[in-house]
């Protein structure tokens, strides 16, 4: 299929590369994702490469995804309450992401 399409994936290594990621059709999103999209690439459902495969060609992904064209945190400064930040670890989301999110949606 990733050849026909003429579609590349990528290893973990090179993940920054990434003009597409697909995400689980349940919208699941890990810290990757979100980085992606603030990042902007291209966030599609497996149905994307599924369906582009069937047509012979690559489809408009704005059928299948999302992509994000401003980056959000450009010029912005954030804080974070630590009383938040004491409750998202507790929920399983360290600070450590929050910083990192930051840094990704900094454009």
């Amino acid at each position: 299929m990733a050849k026909a399409l003429n579609v590349h994936f990528l290893d973990h290594s090179k993940r920054s590369l990434a003009t597409h990621v697909i995400v689980p059709s349940n919208n699941e999103r890990t810290l990757f994702t979100l980085c992606a999209a603030l990042q902007h690439m291209w966030l599609v459902t497996p149905r994307w490469l599924t369906q582009s495969f069937q047509s012979g060609a690559l489809l408009p992904e704005r059928f299948f995804g999302s992509r994000l064209t401003a980056a959000p945190l450009s010029g912005r400064r954030v804080w974070c309450d630590p009383e938040m930040l004491s409750v998202s670890e507790k929920n399983g989301f360290p600070a450590s992401h929050f910083a990192t999110l930051v840094k990704c949606g900094e454009g």
